[in-house]
């Protein structure tokens, strides 16, 4: 947070707050729009297998000015480096196996040699084997339900950042400080990003245990059912409320682009547009905006075809108004 002056001399002290390397847990990551950070989606695209680099970004390639609390601060500078191990094709519904598998093999192995404490408390008689598998079980069971709730409430600081993120931007934004509230709304995408990722990824979770689920006994078999309604509840609302705040957050980034205007910027305003209408094809903000950049790079027919649509939905909102105003007389 401190300015450097001209001249000054300064130290980085940088804080290391992630090493898959020491884990040997290798990273897998989808380069999409907002899978990743900018850094992540312009240096690694450009590197190859096998191949090693350093990088080092501002917060705006980052993880924006309200970083990414507790491990990151607001406004800093990263440092990554990056090897690439594989690369694949994921599949577009489902997060890559190859990830939840290594994660869930390295915490099995280090809960279990935790939980020993070496040989010589190991060795018993082969009365307590049973009694040592079932607490085992209980152990990951507890630990499953543990990491459930750290998800759901990493979900949910996730969301509560993108909205003050998403404010912050408002702000830049009458203040016509354009580029400073897009440094705002990406990183509030990439999060609303990962929100949606994660609420896959445990959706596919559960559909691989269901089989092994319906086959042990369980005497609380109307409790867990009630309490995986919960869960399936709290994950469509949060799956929701993302997917709307993704939605304001890219026609936001869209309006911002129009006014900075040039090839680049509107052409990513299209892009963003063209997301929106995917998810709610009869946006108006999301077609009037994209018929802007189609106008302001002169393709005029794309851009009369988005105006033409945005005029028929709104007659089309006119005449049920209107039918429901007769209902009432």
């Amino acid at each position: 947070g401190i300015n450097a002056e001209y001249g000054e001399k300064r130290k980085n002290h940088w804080v290391c707050y992630d090493d898959s390397f020491a884990r040997d847990e290798p990273v897998v990551c989808v380069l999409s729009e907002e899978s990743v950070i900018s850094c992540w989606q312009i240096g690694v695209k450009g590197m190859k297998l096998k191949e090693t680099s350093e990088f080092i970004c501002s917060f705006v390639y980052g993880y924006g000015p309200l970083g990414s609390p507790p491990l990151i601060p607001p406004h800093s500078t990263l440092k990554f480096n990056i090897s690439i191990l594989s690369l694949h094709q994921p599949s577009p519904l489902s997060p890559p196996s190859s990830s939840s598998d290594s994660s869930s093999v390295s915490f099995d192995s280090s809960s279990s040699s935790s939980s020993l404490g070496g040989e010589s408390n190991s060795s018993s008689s082969t009365s307590s084997m049973s009694s040592s598998s079932s607490s085992s079980n209980n152990e990951r069971e507890g630990t499953r339900n543990q990491k459930k709730k750290w998800e759901s409430e990493k979900n949910q600081k996730f969301l509560s950042l993108s909205l003050s993120a998403k404010e912050e931007g408002n702000q830049y934004y009458q203040k016509a400080a354009y580029r400073r509230a897009l440094s705002s709304y990406n990183p509030a995408m990439i999060m609303c990003g990962q929100i949606l990722r994660n609420i896959v990824r445990a959706d596919c979770k559960i559909n691989q245990n269901g089989d092994q689920e319906h086959e042990e006994e369980d005497e609380d078999e109307d409790e867990d059912e009630d309490e995986e309604e919960k869960e399936r509840e709290e994950r469509e609302r949060m799956k929701s409320q993302s997917k709307e705040l993704l939605c304001q957050l890219r026609l936001n980034s869209a309006q911002c682009r129009l006014k900075l205007f040039g090839s680049s910027n509107l052409h990513r305003a299209i892009q963003l547009c063209s997301e929106v209408l995917e998810e709610e094809p009869n946006n108006l903000k999301g077609l009037f905006r994209r018929s802007q950049a189609y106008l302001l790079l002169n393709d005029f027919e794309l851009a009369r075809k988005d105006i033409e649509r945005c005029l028929s939905i709104k007659e089309e909102e006119e005449k049920e108004e209107k039918e429901k105003e007769r209902e009432k007389d």
